[in-house]
C-alpha cells in the first residue's frame, strides 16, 4: 500500500476541519479534488470550494502543486498556487507532512491576504459575493458534480457543514497521538483559531 493510498483511506474515514469530501480517480492516484467549506468567521464562510492537489511521483519526498478549482476572489482559478507546501518552496517541503496538513494550511493561507503567485486582490465584499455563488457555480461544472453530487443538493450540503462544525468542535480539544499528528496540529490550530475569533494566521509563502 502506497502512502498516498493510506493517506486516502486516513483522509476518508477522519477528514480535516472544513473538508469533508475528496474525490480521487483510482487511475490517477496522484490528482486529489477536496471539498472545502468556507471557513467560518471570515469572507468565505458561505462559500464552498474544490481544491485540486496534484503530488509529484516522488511524494512524500517532494511537495504538490495546489490549485483551487472555484471562482473565490483571493486565488486564480486552476493556476498553481505559490505558499510553504506547495511545489513553489521545495527546500521548506517536510515528508512528514500529510495531505491534511495541506488542506488546513491552505484554509490558514486562505484567510490572509498576503501576496503570493497565484493570489489576486479584491475587496471583502468581492469574495462573499464569490462565496455566495460557488455553490450554484460549482453545480454549473458537470465534472465537479460528477465528482461530488452533494454540491447539486442543498440538504446534502448542510448536513456537511453541521458535521464540519462538530469535528471542528471535537478537534479543538484533541491532542495529537504521533508525529505526523504533531506536524498537522499547529497548521490546524491556526485555522481553528481563525474560525472562533476571527484571527488571521501566519503563512509563509
Amino acid at each position: 500500500m502506497t502512502r498516498l493510498t493510506r493517506e486516502l483511506k486516513q483522509f476518508r474515514a477522519c477528514p480535516p476541519p472544513y473538508a469533508p469530501l475528496v474525490h480521487v480517480d483510482e487511475n490517477k492516484i496522484l490528482d486529489w479534488h477536496i471539498l472545502i467549506q468556507g471557513v467560518p468567521d471570515s469572507a468565505y464562510e458561505d462559500g464552498w470550494y474544490v481544491m485540486k492537489i496534484t503530488f509529484k511521483p516522488q511524494y512524500p519526498f517532494q511537495a504538490p502543486a495546489v490549485s483551487v478549482l472555484t471562482p473565490n476572489g483571493r486565488f486564480q482559478t486552476s493556476t498553481s498556487i505559490c505558499m510553504s507546501m506547495t511545489e513553489w518552496h521545495q527546500e521548506t517541503w517536510n515528508p512528514a507532512w500529510s495531505v491534511a496538513t495541506i488542506v488546513t494550511g491552505f484554509l490558514s493561507f486562505m484567510v490572509t491576504d498576503e501576496s503570493t503567485t497565484g493570489g489576486m486582490r479584491a475587496s471583502e465584499e468581492t469574495r462573499r459575493t464569490f462565496a455566495r455563488e460557488s455553490v450554484a457555480w460549482n453545480a454549473s461544472q458537470k465534472r465537479i458534480v460528477e465528482m461530488f453530487p452533494e454540491i447539486a443538493k442543498p440538504g446534502a450540503l448542510e448536513e456537511l457543514k453541521y458535521r464540519g462544525e462538530t469535528k471542528v468542535a471535537d478537534d479543538i480539544e484533541a491532542s495529537g497521538a504521533d508525529a505526523n499528528d504533531d506536524a498537522n496540529a499547529s497548521v490546524e490550530q491556526a485555522v481553528l483559531k481563525k474560525a472562533r475569533v476571527g484571527a488571521s494566521p501566519g503563512a509563509k509563502k
